[in-house]
C-alpha cells in the first residue's frame, strides 16, 4: 500500500514538461519486478529480503507510477486497462474486507 501512495505523490508532482515527456509502457516494469522474483530459484543463492528489497520494490514502485500517470494519458496501454476494467475493481473492492477480517476469524478458528 506504501508503494501505491509513493507512486501516487510522485505523479501528483509531476511538472508539464514531466507531463510532455514519452511515457514507458506499464508492462515493461510489472515484467521486470517479478522476473526479480526468478532469481532466488538461480544458483547464486540470492535470499528472498536481499531480491525484494533491493530489486523487487523499486521496479514495483516504478510500475506503480507508470500505471498512475498511464490512467492520465488520453490512450492508456491495454495493462493500464485491464487493471482498471470493471472485473478487477470487483476483485479489488473484496480484497480488502478479506485482508481485514482474516485476522480476527483465524484467531476464532485457531486451535493451540
Amino acid at each position: 500500500m506504501t508503494m501505491g501512495i509513493v507512486a501516487v505523490r510522485n505523479v501528483m508532482l509531476d511538472t508539464e514538461e514531466d507531463r510532455k515527456k514519452t511515457r514507458i509502457n506499464p508492462i515493461f516494469c510489472f515484467v521486470a519486478a517479478y522476473s526479480t522474483l526468478m532469481l532466488r530459484l538461480t544458483r547464486f543463492d540470492f535470499n528472498d529480503a536481499m531480491v525484494r528489497a533491493t530489486l523487487f520494490v523499486p521496479l514495483y514502485t516504478k510500475f506503480l507510477t507508470a500505471v498512475h500517470r498511464d490512467c492520465l494519458s488520453e490512450n492508456p496501454s491495454p495493462i493500464t486497462r485491464f487493471f482498471g476494467s470493471k472485473l478487477m475493481t470487483y476483485l479489488g473492492g473484496l480484497a480488502f474486507p478479506m485482508f481485514i477480517l482474516h485476522g480476527p476469524i483465524g484467531q476464532i478458528f485457531y486451535k493451540k
